[in-house]
């Protein structure tokens, strides 16, 4: 392998995982493109003018993995700050913690009963028919009982996914959802009690300074020379083994590390064939608009992580308080606030991108975190359109999956990461950096890959 030259597409955590492992094991024989002049991708942050650090979506740091652990604590010793998870969903004008089948008391005693009742029923229906659901919706229904599906599961998920639900699979499911347990379920009710400690990101890290993309920024610097920034691959010819850049230049490879959208790549893949373009037609995707205000307050609201709004009469799914997270998201964490809205969209969910501030102040307002005079002290506000956001786990993916992944490998493609994958429940930051190690370590070292697997 030591002649061999690996090219990776795309600097976000996939592509960055695979350079930082090519690095650490002492193979020098890489290169990054890049097309933005930024590294981190979906994980990049920005500072503004006014002193604001923006994530791009509520982005925080946890982990599945020692060697993402052991890379964060080489990079950032203590400027890695621990955070517990504060998380709400505020519905029908009430406020409940997160996850809402742990809180079933919270409700008002009209909406709590059918929700137990409908929980049972559910269960009971699904030992007598014993029939698998055939998509999402069906799966959420069977699993929580027609109440709390449609007071929470269904209307939420419809809204950040912005895409049919009876068109989503639901083999993706894994811990991404808590599923009840029915006796601990009425305990919990009766006794009054939590059953608490769910999810991978209840205890989370954030940087002291620099948003997430500090990560990324971090891991640049040890590549020095490594990454090309403004480079987007527009053409990739397997069969000469290159590659040409939008600039005109073109570079040899011999084996290609793809971590952008792979639909897109394949479109940009003269050799990809009808097949693998005729599937990658399965493989959908929804888009994301992040606003983010910048208050001249000192009060946020309370300690909140982050809130989720299955309502659907204001547009954002998801508010993140992000000033709650480190005191030097903003210039001066005593006198300012930041606080980060994400709204869903696709053709099957369409929203006004030119009124979507005003949209949000007001959704934010008729929730109650904002106040009518707050508007006086918005000082800085942050947008970005992110036409890729959520790879969508259709029905179909899979099946599209098993048709393009093995062609681009016969011919020494490795296609990773959140988009270079196409899988959603293994498309977490931490997730996505480990593919591109794993990667690595099939290619130099002949080990099997744990994450990605079709």
């Amino acid at each position: 392998m030591k002649n061999k030259r690996i090219v990776i597409i795309g600097a976000g955590p996939a592509g960055l995982g695979a350079a930082y492992r090519l690095k650490d094991l002492g193979y020098e024989n890489f290169i990054v493109f890049e097309k933005n002049n930024y590294v981190g991708g979906l994980c990049a942050s920005f500072l503004d003018a006014g002193g604001f650090t923006w994530n791009l979506g509520g982005h925080v740091v946890f982990s599945h993995y020692d060697y993402f652990e052991c890379m964060l604590n080489s990079l950032f010793g203590s400027e890695l700050l621990d955070r517990v998870r504060d998380a709400w969903i505020f519905t029908q004008s009430r406020w409940i913690p997160y996850p809402l089948q742990d809180y079933i008391r919270y409700l008002p005693l009209r909406d709590k009963l059918p929700c137990v009742i409908s929980l049972i029923k559910a269960r009971a229906a699904a030992k007598i028919s014993r029939k698998n659901p055939r998509n999402f919706k069906e799966w959420i229904i069977a699993t929580f009982g027609t109440k709390m599906a449609y007071y929470f599961l269904l209307p939420y998920n419809s809204k950040v996914w912005a895409y049919p639900l009876e068109e989503i699979g639901n083999y993706w499911v894994s811990d991404r959802i808590k599923i009840p347990r029915l006796g601990i379920f009425l305990r919990n009710l009766i006794n009054d009690s939590n059953d608490t400690g769910w999810g991978h990101n209840l205890k989370f890290k954030f940087p002291l300074f620099g948003g997430v993309g500090e990560i990324f920024k971090r891991i640049s610097l040890l590549l020095d020379g490594k990454i090309s920034l403004n480079s987007e691959v527009v053409k990739i010819n397997s069969g000469t083994g290159e590659i040409c850049l939008a600039d005109g230049k073109k570079e040899g490879y011999d084996i290609l590390v793809n971590t952008s959208a792979l639909g897109g790549f394949l479109t940009a893949f003269s050799e990809s064939g009808k097949d693998m373009l005729a599937a990658s037609a399965h493989l959908k995707h929804n888009g994301v608009l992040v606003i983010g205000l910048g208050l001249i307050k000192n009060k946020c609201l309370d300690n909140k992580s982050w809130v989720y709004f299955p309502d659907g009469n204001v547009p954002f799914f998801r508010v993140s308080f992000l000033s709650n997270y480190s005191p030097n998201i903003t210039p001066d964490s005593g006198r300012y606030y930041s606080i980060l809205c994400e709204v869903a969209y696709s053709k099957y969910r369409e929203t006004n991108k030119d009124d979507v501030f005003e949209q949000t102040i007001c959704g934010l307002i008729d929730s109650g975190i904002l106040q009518k005079e707050d508007r006086k002290f918005i000082v800085s506000r942050f947008f970005s359109d992110i036409g890729c956001a959520y790879p969508i786990p259709t029905r179909r993916r899979d099946e599209a999956l098993r048709c393009i992944q093995p062609g681009l490998e016969k011919m020494d493609i490795f296609s990773r990461g959140r988009f270079g994958a196409w899988k959603y429940e293994v498309g977490n930051m931490d997730h996505s950096f480990m593919q591109g190690v794993e990667v690595v370590n099939r290619i130099l070292r002949e080990e099997n890959e744990n994450i990605w697997a079709l």
